[in-house]
Order: structure tokens, then sequence, then C-alpha cells
């Protein structure tokens, strides 16, 4: 287990939300505003980007562009590698939670307002409904077999999901995941995480008892 610093030593500002890009870890916290960049061979934090509106989630592209999901907007933000210049890709989006990066141009987002899950083409500011009447999705990722692996918390499960059909399958269910936020607070308090493996193995954060499951997905 490597433990990752910030400046000085001191802890991170109260991260929610983790990404592993091509250069850096992204730590995107909607109690502080920010998102931090550390670097992924140091393990050093090199920037803090400030003034976001509660971002819960964060991709960083090949070429290091970053996009951010605000809960609080509602806005998928583009932010440049230099971190200089901000540019909204999309809004409206309907409660964003979690990011997880598809092939070219596609990132896909999961929405617990809408109980969602969407497509978005950065390019194009397209976006497209690969699943719904979901029962508060949270955590996302994309398996090698280009499945959308999405914790449904309101369910207490993991589904697999076509990206082509909305096609769902039942991974796991009666998990212990989805901690009830405070009143006032963000309806993903503290959103669970989902990571898929090179071998298919599916992670998730168990928010509500400190604990990390791994999942294999059945075989066809």
């Amino acid at each position: 287990m490597h433990v990752v610093q910030g400046v000085h030593g001191e802890a991170h500002a109260d991260p929610a939300g983790l990404s592993i890009g091509p250069k850096h870890v992204l730590l995107s916290s909607w109690f502080s505003n920010t998102v931090e960049k550390v670097d992924r061979k140091t393990g050093k934090l090199v920037a803090t980007l400030g003034e976001f509106s509660a971002p819960v989630d964060a991709l960083e592209a090949a070429d290091g562009t970053l996009y951010v999901a605000e809960l609080a907007t509602g806005n998928l933000v583009k932010v440049s590698a230099d971190g200089k210049t901000r540019s909204i890709v999309l809004k409206e989006l309907r409660g964003p939670v979690a990011l997880a990066q598809g092939t070219g141009n596609l990132i896909y987002v999961t929405e617990i307002a809408a109980g969602a899950v969407s497509q978005i083409d950065v390019a194009t500011a397209a976006r497209k409904v690969v699943a719904d009447n979901l029962a508060g999705p949270e955590g996302i990722d994309v398996g090698p077999d280009g499945k959308l692996y999405v914790a449904e918390v309101g369910q207490k499960r993991i589904v697999a999901i076509d990206p082509a059909t909305g096609a769902k399958t039942v991974i796991a269910s009666n998990l212990d995941i989805g901690l009830t936020p405070f009143p006032g607070g963000p309806p993903a308090l503290m959103p669970t995480g989902v990571a898929v493996g090179r071998s298919g193995a599916v992670y998730v954060s168990a928010d509500t008892r400190n604990a990390l499951y791994k999942l294999t997905p059945p075989t066809r």
C-alpha cells in the first residue's frame, strides 16, 4: 500500500471522487469545490483547481484535458491541461455522480436524479441515454468486455449494462452500499466507487461498512 500525500504531507481536501488518468490521479471534492492533481509517478500533489460548483468526479484525457462533473450546476466542464481555460461541454445533467472514459471522445456519466446513465461525445456535446430506470446509479467503469459496470445503490447491487442496447445484467446483489445522505447534503454523500481491472474483476467501495468488494462477473 502506498499513501499519497498532499503538499508538505498534509491530508487532501476531503475528496469523494477519485480517478486515474494517463499522468495524474484526480481527487474531486464537493466539500471544498476543488479538483486535485496528483502525479502518478511521484505521488505528489502538483495542482489544486478551485472554484468549481460541487465537483463530484473528473477524468483526464490523453492530452491532459480534464472533464469535471459538477453536481450543483449539472454541468460537464472542460479544463485545459494547464488549468487556465474552462468551458462547459454540456448543461442540465440531472445529478451527475461519476464519470467513465469510453472509446474515442465518449464519456459515460451516472445521473442519480434521473436514474440513468448517459453517453456524451465531448467533441460534439451529443448526449444519449444508454440506460434508465436505475435506482440511485453512482459509481461506473467500463470493463474489458465493453460493458458498463454501475453501482445501483437504491437496489444494493452492481449491474452490467450493454451500452449498445441498454440491457442490464445483475452481477451482485445485497451489498452494503449506499450511505444515507444527511439532511440538505448531496444525494450521493460518499459515492460508491466502481473500478474494473484488466482481468474483468470488479472492485466496489462499500461506504456503509468501510470495505472493498472484489466481484467476479459470471462468464458466458
